[in-house]
């Protein structure tokens, strides 16, 4: 839906997302390498970028973090 990747769905922490600007920045990704999960820059140099989030995913994320606050 965002166009990331698998595993640059999973590299962004809280502090790369922006809430007031409804935007992530994409700068590493979660991959499997060996059995174990290691953190890379993505795929490729046009793979480090900013997303817009829609607003539901906003709100899903705030939700999350929440949860995960508690």
């Amino acid at each position: 839906m965002l166009g990331l990747r698998r595993g640059e769905v999973l590299g962004p922490t809280w502090a790369d997302v922006d809430f007031d600007a409804r935007s992530a920045r994409i700068e590493r990704a979660r991959v499997p390498e060996g059995g174990r999960i290691v953190v890379n820059k993505p795929k490729t140099a046009r793979g480090v970028r900013t997303i817009y989030l829609p607003a539901e995913v906003v709100s899903d994320l705030l939700r999350l973090r929440a949860v995960q606050e508690e």
